[in-house]
């Protein structure tokens, strides 16, 4: 059968609009209204591009002095630098479903220069969301915030307090004020909003565009009181573009089934399908063939494609985008590096290209050795323009596996981000799930080739040359209790030789610092807060797979292979 109805007609003249158009949303309110919070859940829901113009304007700051200076004053910034940056978000391909801007328009001008920009892309506003509350209230929640810059946790003294004053749950580092957030300047922040939101308001009342919601209540009740409101578009947001134009498609179950035909390696349809097709959230961008569509236009059936080789062999390696999730000694360093050989792909391990920017004597490389010499954690800015410099190297054209990125949700966004300029998106995402108290008798007994980056264990995989005194080997003589102290000693010690010999070069193995009991279960700690937003994050999307990483290690590669045979 055809695909849709309107296909051919749409197809052919690039101009006409949308069958179904674009979830356009813009939320309205002062700070502290609660905003930020019920975007981020708005757009997850609905699958649109969340514009966050705080985190715009904040990072424009980290280059402009000029908006620096504004921002810390509580002044707005003119309207023609704002409503540039807003520009180039509308022009994102993944904004192509719709677009949620959070804190936009604030004047009469941009919300006139938004209409404009809206209809050149034969776009308009779907409604307009008003943030109601007090200024008391705004001001207490605003005042009594706190953040940890490198995670982008959020905390408050009252609802939200972390559990040591001042510094951060799951690091322990110091927690900040961001500078606008200080009581002398919320009065300035709050007069500029109700000096200039007037008019707005107006123009979008008149427009019929405009919805109120009462922001100093919970936030599950706001969100509840947004899903009622929005309720009729949650069924007009199941879009398919083809060629960048988008077409409505009736029926849930015929857009499960194009995902899934453009997922599975061996596509009954893979000859309708060019490379860069992208299923994002609730769309599916096609790339269509001259050929599908002229098949389309004489009411033909699907054009059918021989099979395509197995996932299984090397040479259908490419276009694999993985990420692996697992504590420290769940396996996952040694599994990465079968992924990567058996599919081809590169190997975007955060932590070793840390290492070797630290290394360069570029700007970069100079701000991350002075982050690490300070023993201070990379910001998110940084490590995700170290990730985004690697996704373009040629090696990572194939497909590629990230470990140790990202660590919070918001790198998970700026990732989502970055993957969808490139028309990319992950296939999968593992966590490799083990019982905490399995994982100390593999820590402890690592030890590392540290030029090579290869893995050794007293017990699972002991080196060929044994160190001249290892834990093991006392424990054969003095029994367990002497074993453990042995260890201990061990670990303190600074020869190298101990530890054994790398098989391939014959130089000394060494322990890592952090590989002991007590380490181990910060790490541990910190590693299950980070991660349990990031595996919530991802399940949301149908990416999450989770495996049981207590099992040998051929075990969890087949599983691996199951889950990106399918992926």
């Amino acid at each position: 059968q055809t695909l849709f109805q309107p296909a051919a007609e749409d197809i052919k003249d690039p101009k006409a609009p949308a069958v179904r158009p674009p979830l356009d949303v813009a939320f309205i309110g002062p700070p502290g209204s609660g905003k930020g919070t019920q975007a981020r859940r708005f757009a997850d829901k609905f699958g649109v591009c969340h514009v966050d113009m705080g985190s715009m304007l904040r990072s424009a700051a980290a280059r402009n002095e000029q908006f620096k200076a504004s921002i810390n004053q509580g002044r707005l910034i003119a309207d023609d630098p704002v409503c540039e940056l807003v520009a180039q978000q509308l022009d994102r391909p993944e904004c192509d479903p719709g677009i949620l801007l959070d804190g936009f328009p604030r004047t009469s001008g941009q919300a006139a220069k938004l209409d404009q920009m809206l209809s050149e892309r034969r776009r308009s506003l779907s409604a307009v969301v008003q943030f109601d509350i007090p200024d008391d209230v705004a001001t207490d929640r605003i005042t009594g915030r706190l953040h940890h810059p490198s995670s982008g946790r959020v905390y408050h003294h009252s609802f939200q307090p972390p559990r040591v004053p001042g510094r951060d749950d799951a690091t322990g580092e110091s927690l900040t004020k961001r500078p606008d957030d200080f009581p002398d300047v919320m009065p300035r922040r709050l007069a500029a909003y109700r000096d200039l939101i007037g008019p707005v308001l107006q123009r979008y009342s008149q427009a019929g565009l405009l919805k109120r919601v009462d922001a100093s209540k919970p936030a599950d009740s706001v969100w509840s009181t947004l899903q009622s409101l929005f309720k009729p578009a949650q069924a007009a947001i199941e879009l398919i573009h083809f060629n960048s134009k988008s077409c409505a498609i009736g029926c849930e179950k015929k857009l499960s089934q194009f995902k899934r035909a453009l997922i599975e390696p061996v596509s009954r349809d893979a000859a309708c399908f060019q490379q860069f097709s992208l299923f994002f959230k609730k769309t599916l961008f096609l790339q269509i063939s001259a050929a599908a569509v002229s098949s389309w236009k004489s009411g033909s059936q699907f054009v059918s494609a021989p099979p395509a080789p197995s996932w299984g062999k090397q040479q259908q390696s490419g276009n694999v985008n993985a990420m692996f999730l697992g504590p420290p000694g769940s396996g996952k360093g040694t599994q990465s590096e079968r992924f990567v050989r058996h599919f081809g792909v590169c190997h975007l391990d955060a932590g070793t290209m840390l290492r070797a920017v630290a290394k360069a004597e570029s700007e970069l490389g100079k701000r991350v050795r002075g982050l690490m010499n300070e023993g201070r954690l990379v910001d998110d800015q940084t490590i995700c323009e170290i990730i985004e410099q690697n996704l373009d190297k040629p090696e990572c054209k194939k497909g590629f596996l990230l470990d140790g990125f990202p660590r919070t949700q918001a790198q998970a966004e700026r990732l989502d981000d970055m993957l969808g300029r490139r028309r990319q998106q992950l296939n999968g995402v593992v966590e490799f799930a083990i019982d905490d108290r399995l994982l100390e008798e593999r820590i402890v007994g690592r030890l590392m080739h540290v030029p090579s980056g290869r893995v050794y264990h007293e017990k699972f995989r002991p080196p060929q040359v044994p160190g001249e005194l290892t834990g093991k080997q006392m424990g054969n003589l003095i029994g367990n209790l002497m074993e453990n102290l042995m260890r201990n000693l061990i670990r303190r010690c600074p020869d190298p030789c101990r530890a054994g010999k790398d098989d391939v070069t014959g130089e000394p193995l060494t322990r890592r610092s952090d590989d002991n009991a007590e380490t181990l279960r910060t790490r541990l700690a910190q590693y299950h807060e980070k991660t349990r937003p990031l595996t919530d994050y991802y399940g949301r999307r149908h990416l999450m797979h989770r495996l049981d990483a207590s099992r040998s290690q051929d075990q969890v590669w087949q599983d691996l292979l199951r889950i990106f045979k399918q992926a």
